[in-house]
């Protein structure tokens, strides 16, 4: 385990930290649905988030990334229906 952690370490230090990146969505689509289908739920661990009537796509990624814990050094990654 040792070793892996200095190996993550050092790919971390290389690309410049992570503290920069952008939150992930992970966008789940059924194989038989649209895949242009907007998010209408988002999930991070024990939280969810669901769009409000007339909210925008973007105006509810902003607010559950507002709203999700994020732990420092970490990339912020939710999950979405």
């Amino acid at each position: 385990m040792n070793a892996l952690v200095k190996r993550v370490e050092a790919l971390e230090s290389r690309a410049g930290g992570v503290n920069d990146s952008e939150p992930m969505f992970v966008h789940l689509v059924a194989m038989d649905a649209d895949e242009n289908a907007e998010i209408t739920r988002i999930w991070q661990g024990n939280r969810e988030w669901d769009r409000l009537p007339e909210e925008s796509e973007d105006d509810f990624k902003a607010r559950a990334i507002s709203e999700a814990p994020n732990a420092p050094n970490c990339v912020m990654v939710l999950m979405a229906t």
